[in-house]
């Protein structure tokens, strides 16, 4: 993808001379930026931007509506922010609350705003994400990974007295899932921990969906989970309606109208 520089300079006139005199920057350093043969650094990016008065993206050859089309937006939030939940850049405000809250907002101006407002709230995403480069750089994805599912074993990992048997095959079941992932099936663990981050979906109930989706036998764990969701109708019958009747909620947002 071939920036725009150039073309912007070019348009209004203005010499690499000039241009590279009021960045404080070298004229070789503009020709290399233009030819592409040297990439900008963010705040390069951003002093270029505001002396033509356009949007970095714009600048960097990103055209909004090709990327709408070959991006899922709803998408790029859950898994992109979780290598980084716990980090922070602003020591009174989460990295991932900021992700979550630049990411809706980019979206919703890419949804029903103008396109000048789209691209504006792409450059903030962008400018935020390229701050978590070298985070990027260095993450271990396996690893994440491997101890998201350790952290979803945790949670599900059912130990209830009042009914011994169900916890018997309850152990069972998780075992047999981290037996598989220790052998490296990692398609399985990807399952689990997707399933769980944008579903909340029960470990076990995730397994069952794996195992039919590849043709296993399923009986086991489908004994268990009817077993389970029998026990606890009997345990709390009003509480076990109210989850039931949540399921079967469904949520419609009304659109704004498309202003494009």
């Amino acid at each position: 993808m071939e920036n725009r520089i150039r073309e912007v300079r070019k348009k209004r006139g203005v010499s690499q001379e000039k241009l590279a005199n009021s960045l404080g920057i070298t004229r070789q350093a503009i020709s290399q930026y233009e030819i592409g043969n040297r990439e900008p650094k963010l705040e390069t990016w951003q002093k270029l931007a505001n002396f033509f008065d356009v949007p970095i993206s714009y600048l960097q050859g990103i055209d909004v509506d090709e990327t709408i089309d070959q991006v899922d937006f709803k998408k790029l939030s859950p898994l992109g922010l979780s290598f980084y939940e716990n980090e922070s850049f602003d020591k009174n405000e989460s990295s991932e609350a900021t992700e979550i809250q630049l990411h809706e907002d980019m979206l919703n101006s890419i949804l029903y705003g103008e396109k000048s407002s789209a691209l504006e709230s792409m450059d903030k995403y962008i400018e935020f994400l390229s701050k978590l480069k070298a985070k990027i750089i260095t993450f271990n994805n396996d690893e994440f990974l491997d101890n998201y599912l350790n952290d979803v074993v945790a949670e599900y990992w059912w130990d209830d007295s009042s009914n011994s048997d169900l916890a018997t095959v309850n152990h069972k079941l998780i075992r047999e899932v981290l037996k598989r992932v220790e052998n490296g099936n990692k398609e399985l663990r990807n399952y689990i921990v997707k399933k769980f981050i944008y579903d909340s979906s029960d470990m076990l109930e995730s397994y069952f969906e794996y195992k039919k989706n590849h043709k296993e036998d399923i009986t086991e764990v489908k004994d268990y989970l009817n077993k389970l969701e029998k026990e606890r109708k009997e345990k709390d019958p009003e509480m076990y309606n109210l989850l039931n009747s949540l399921k079967n909620i469904k949520i419609v947002v009304k659109k704004k109208e498309n202003k494009k």
